[in-house]
C-alpha cells in the first residue's frame, strides 16, 4: 500500500512538472513583431507603426500607432 501511494505521489509530481514547464508558455509559438518608422516633416519625433501576430494560426493581431519605440505589449 505504501508503494502504491508513493508511486501515485511521484506520478502527480512528474505530471505537474510536465504540465507547468516553461516551454509550454508563449515561447513555444513565438509571436511575429513588425515595426515601421515613419518620419513626417511636420512632426519632430518619428511615428512608429507596430504590429504583432500570434496564435496557432496567426489570427490574433495587435496594431499600434505610437510615438515611442517600445514593443507591443500582450
Amino acid at each position: 500500500m505504501k508503494r502504491l501511494l508513493l508511486l501515485v505521489l511521484v506520478a502527480l509530481i512528474a505530471g505537474g512538472y510536465l504540465y507547468y514547464r516553461p516551454w509550454r508558455k508563449e515561447e513555444f509559438l513565438p509571436a511575429k513583431e513588425n515595426m515601421i518608422t515613419v518620419n513626417l516633416e511636420q512632426v519632430v519625433r518619428p511615428v512608429y507603426i507596430k504590429a504583432k501576430n500570434w496564435g496557432i494560426t496567426g489570427n490574433k493581431e495587435g496594431i499600434v500607432l505610437s510615438l515611442s519605440n517600445a514593443k507591443v505589449s500582450n
